[in-house]
C-alpha cells in the first residue's frame, strides 16, 4: 500500500497535539504534549525476582497486584503499564486477570498491553463494566491508554489494526510504538533505521485518522541494534543518540 504524502500531511494536522489523561477517579492527571516528560513502570515481564532472596518465579497474579501497588505508592511514576504476563491462571484469561489487578490496585492511569489480540475487546468491556458506576464511559475522562506495535519492517498486521479501531471507537487515546533490530528488521545505518521507523509511525498515524479524524494517538520509537553473534539486541551510546533524535 502506498500512502500519498498529502494524506500523511492531513493526518498530522488532524491529530491533536495535546492529550488530557485522568486517573481512575476521574481527576485530571496530566496533559501529554504540553508539560514535562512522564514515566511509568512496566512492562510484560515473564518472571518475578524476589527482592529478598533473588529467586526467580513465573510472574503471577499476586505479583501484578504488588507491582501495581508499588507503582501507585511511588510519586515519581505517573502511570502503571502492564507489568508482567500473569501465568498462574488459565492462559485464555490471563489478560483479564492482569488488567483486573492493575485497576484494583492503583488509581493512576494505566498503559495496557494485551497479549491475546482476541481478548482486547473483553479487557475493555471489563474496564467499562467496573468503571460505569463511577464516572461513565472510559473515553469521557480516559485513564486507560492501550499500547500497540506494528510488525517491523513496514507491516500493520490485522490484529494491531483491529485493536486500534476498537480503542478509537471507544474514544481512548492509544500508543503506537515501534522497535528496531538494526541490521535485521531495519537498515543498519542510523539514518536508514530512523527513516523506516518513522515511515511506520506515519502510517499508523494516518490509519488512526482515517478511522476517526481527531483521534488521540501517541507515537514512539525505540531504536536498538542487533548483535548477530549472540542473536540479542543491545544498546550503546549511539542508541541513546538515536533515541534523542
Amino acid at each position: 500500500v502506498h500512502i500519498p504524502p498529502q494524506l500523511v500531511e492531513w493526518a498530522i494536522q488532524s491529530a491533536p497535539s495535546t492529550i488530557d489523561i485522568y486517573n481512575r477517579r476521574g481527576e485530571f492527571a496530566f496533559r501529554l504534549g504540553d508539560d514535562r516528560t512522564r514515566f511509568g513502570i512496566g512492562v510484560t515481564t515473564l518472571f518475578y525476582q524476589d527482592p529478598i532472596t533473588d529467586e526467580l518465579t513465573p510472574f503471577a497474579r499476586e505479583h501484578m497486584a504488588q507491582m501495581s501497588r508499588l507503582g501507585d505508592a511511588l510519586p515519581n511514576f505517573d502511570v502503571i503499564s502492564t507489568v508482567g504476563i500473569v501465568q498462574d491462571v488459565p492462559p485464555e484469561r490471563s489478560d483479564l486477570y492482569g488488567s483486573l489487578e492493575m485497576m484494583a490496585n492503583t488509581t493512576k492511569p494505566l498503559v495496557v498491553l494485551v497479549s491475546d489480540e482476541k481478548r482486547f475487546p473483553d479487557v475493555l468491556d471489563l474496564f467499562e463494566h467496573l468503571h460505569a458506576g463511577l464516572h461513565g464511559d472510559l473515553g469521557k475522562r480516559p485513564f486507560i491508554i492501550p499500547y500497540f506495535n506494528p510488525v517491523t519492517p513496514l507491516i500493520i498486521n490485522e490484529g494491531t489494526g483491529d485493536k486500534m479501531l476498537e480503542a478509537i471507537e471507544r474514544s481512548l487515546p492509544l500508543i503506537f510504538s515501534n522497535y528496531s533490530l538494526a541490521g535485521t528488521s531495519t537498515p543498519i545505518t542510523p539514518a536508514g533505521m530512523l527513516a523506516l521507523l518513522m515511515a511506520e509511525l506515519l502510517a499508523g498515524l494516518t490509519l488512526s485518522q482515517i478511522f476517526k479524524q481527531g483521534a488521540p494517538i501517541i507515537l514512539g520509537i525505540l531504536p536498538a541494534f542487533f548483535d548477530m553473534k549472540t542473536m540479542v539486541n543491545f544498546y550503546d551510546p549511539q542508541s541513546m543518540l538515536l533515541n534523542l533524535a
